[in-house]
């Protein structure tokens, strides 16, 4: 059974479309160390700031990388008596504009069996919020603003202002999501993937 993995829905929509291929989450609790090896297969990733055990912190990510996760949304099936609940029936999704005459059903809860998407992780890494490259804002969804065949600035998809640096445009984003993580820079998974459904 795969896990699930929730997005807003401008970043479902960007993840769907393939302009957003890395997501950041939370690490639950904080590292001790700020010094890190390399993610090991079936092990995690070491925070350390020495040799000894005691100066050692396993850490790891709720999504490995080679691990197939679907995306989670709002929906909701509408089913008969007479049908089989798994197997029969209509499913509605809120992101399509759809319409029901119930209440969406909370997407924290959706099963696996009704999901549309599906992503795989590539690889994951352990870092601090603010140490976000240029390359990891686009691959987060920041996007370029052009005028006149120029990049006049970046933009995300959550409020569609024109930022000057794409770190900017980031931490308008973050923030959104998770009101002042940009200034509380803590230490995030770094997960790159790719849709395969």
């Amino acid at each position: 059974m795969s896990k699930g993995i929730l997005f807003s829905q401008p970043m479902y929509a960007a993840v769907v479309s393939g302009t957003k291929t890395m997501t950041r989450r939370l690490i639950k609790p904080q590292p001790k160390y700020k010094y890190f090896v390399d993610f090991i297969a079936d092990y995690g990733i070491i925070a350390h700031h020495g040799d000894t055990p005691d100066e050692r912190q396993r850490l790891k990510p709720r999504y490995p990388p080679g691990e197939s996760v679907y995306l989670k949304e709002p929906f909701w099936h509408e089913y008969t008596i007479e049908a089989d609940y798994y197997e029969h029936g209509k499913t509605f999704y809120k992101y399509d504009g759809d319409k029901i005459s119930g209440k969406w059903k909370n997407p924290m809860f959706m099963p696996e069996r009704f999901a549309r998407n599906f992503i795989e992780i590539v690889s994951v890494k352990a870092e601090k919020l603010q140490n976000i490259s240029d390359s990891d804002c686009e691959a987060e969804g920041i996007v370029p603003e052009w005028q006149n065949g120029f990049v006049i600035g970046w933009r995300n998809k959550a409020d569609g202002i024109t930022y000057e640096k794409r770190q900017q445009a980031f931490a308008a984003l973050i923030n959104s999501i998770k009101k002042g993580a940009w200034e509380r820079n803590e230490w995030y998974w770094a997960y790159s993937f790719k849709l395969i459904k």
